[in-house]
């Protein structure tokens, strides 16, 4: 507005460089229209960063609801070409990924609706998708750190604006040059005022949506911080979700560009099943048949990209990514109703403090590179280097849902951490490992600065309770470096020959 005023102003300068008398006749306001707003006008005109609707998916050449499915084998299990997708073969596969909501201001997924695949559209499409695709490459970037990138992106927020941890995460992510073009299709504030004019005529669905980015755009730029949680609150709406006509059954397959059939069974927004059916005629050429079969034998199918959208416009888009959740293997929750709820396992019995096997126990990577544990060790990392006192927690795992979770923190002191007794297994849910922190420097008097798990304290607990175990510490004494080891059995409740008790202590790499 600043420069309109200048360009104004100077031709008005050049006029009355001679004094003259002003007019004794008043001079009549002349009304001038008043100016739209730059940022108002991009707000409503041209392409959004993501516009992929329920418009743009494909309804046709579908299969029966009651298509009768064999067993789902994991996606991870087939071959990957080149460009790392996976190779297609006939058959049923499922991968359990890692999802993100691409229109903020609507609904979660709700039980008994469905979603169709379809394409990732929009002014931002190439860049969203190159974010999906390379959450894979990085795993050490949280889920809640790419979508925040993500609604920042899509609620036409400057990268320079955003607030530095998610900056260094485009920066991962992310070229200069697309970072470059981010910031050169940004928004600033819109006045409160101009925005309620210039949306006032929109649809409710639509001016919720821009409402939320408007919010989202705010809460991001502010110098305060925002929490997750605040943004998802914006972001994801919860609630009765409106009615509308038209409704996809939960279970609806729908035909991929490449020639299969895939469908989606969301748990949350941040959560996807992707099924995906291969016919048998897969990559042959056919003219008598509804299926559109792929002329390519070495296409690749890559998720990340995909969207799955809903009739309701209301409801969520979920972009997709490659990047598995715990590993990628589905439980009956995440699976819907293709597979029965299965009463917990019963708990195998065991003496004191020291575990016994169960069925399906997960290894030590899976239990310490899962998000939840990494999330909890980060925070209590970060303490202990504050206060320099050694801090434990159990870890469990749900044996129907799949899920970790972890127990109170125990904090002990410069030399030394009590995780106490074994905490007892309930319905379902077992204690799978234990993991604790060492500080930067020991001042206990008489005592020796060591690296990693100790043979006659930590080796020998996690061999004794027969439980996976991990700590985080510094590899020298200059801090220069920080590396978790894991030490103990691979799955709870295992044996080692005495002789491997040390062989068994390795550094742990999560996306390797």
């Amino acid at each position: 507005m600043t420069s309109l005023l200048l360009v104004t102003a100077l031709p008005a300068q050049a006029q009355f460089r001679i004094p003259i008398r002003k007019p004794s006749i008043p001079v009549p306001s002349i009304p001038t229209p008043s100016l739209p707003i730059p940022d108002v006008r991009k707000l409503l005109e041209g392409e959004p960063p993501i516009s992929t609707s329920f418009a743009d998916a494909g309804k046709q050449n579908t299969i029966p609801d009651n298509f009768p499915t064999k067993t789902f084998k994991p996606l991870t299990d087939l071959p990957r070409g080149h460009k790392g997708g996976f190779l297609l073969r006939p058959g049923f596969f499922e991968l359990l990924v890692q999802s993100y909501c691409l229109r903020p201001g609507t609904y979660g997924p709700s039980k008994g609706r469905g979603y169709l695949n379809a394409p990732l559209k929009g002014s931002k499409a190439k860049i969203v998708r190159k974010i999906l695709q390379n959450s894979v490459l990085y795993p050490e970037i949280s889920q809640k750190d790419i979508q925040v990138l993500l609604w920042a992106i899509i609620a036409r927020t400057k990268v320079s604006d955003m607030q530095p941890r998610i900056q260094k995460v485009a920066a991962k992510l992310l070229t200069g040059d697309e970072i470059f073009q981010l910031n050169g299709g940004a928004l600033g504030l819109i006045p409160p005022q101009a925005f309620a004019q210039a949306t006032a005529s929109l649809p409710s669905s639509v001016r919720k949506v821009l409402e939320a980015e408007a919010s989202i755009r705010k809460m991001l730029t502010q110098s305060g911080g925002t929490s997750f949680q605040e943004l998802e609150r914006i972001a994801v709406l919860v609630g009765e979700l409106p009615r509308e006509g038209t409704e996809v059954p939960s279970q609806r397959w729908s035909l991929h560009p490449q020639g299969f059939y895939v469908r989606y069974l969301p748990s949350g927004y941040s959560k996807t099943l992707i099924q995906v059916y291969v016919p048998e005629n897969f990559n042959n050429r056919s003219k008598n048949t509804k299926i559109l079969l792929a002329q390519n034998t070495e296409a690749e199918y890559d998720p990340s990209g995909d969207v799955a959208v809903p009739a309701n416009t209301s409801s969520q888009r979920l972009g997709m990514s490659g990047r598995p959740v715990d590993g990628g293997t589905p439980t009956y929750r995440d699976a819907g109703t293709d597979r029965q709820q299965q009463p917990p396992p019963p708990t195998p019995p065991r003496t004191g403090n020291t575990l016994t096997e169960i069925p399906n126990a997960p290894t030590k990577r899976t239990i310490f590179c899962n998000p939840t544990v990494r999330e909890v060790l980060d925070r209590d990392w970060a303490a202990t280097r504050s206060d320099n006192k050694e801090r434990a927690r159990w870890v469990f795992w749900n044996s129907v849902t799949g899920e970790f979770t972890v127990s109170n923190v125990i904090v002990g002191e410069e030399a030394e951490v009590n995780p106490g007794a074994t905490p007892p297994d309930r319905d379902g849910i077992y204690v799978v490992g234990v993991y604790h922190t060492h500080p930067p420097i020991n001042n206990e008097p008489g005592t020796l600065q060591l690296r990693g798990p100790s043979v006659f304290g930590d080796i020998m607990f996690s061999e004794g309770r027969r439980i996976p175990s991990l700590v985080r510490d510094y590899t020298d004494n200059s801090l220069t470096q920080v590396q978790d080891t894991v030490y103990g059995p691979e799955r709870r409740g295992e044996t080692q020959p005495g002789e491997s008790l040390r062989n068994n202590t390795y550094p742990l790499r999560c996306g390797s």
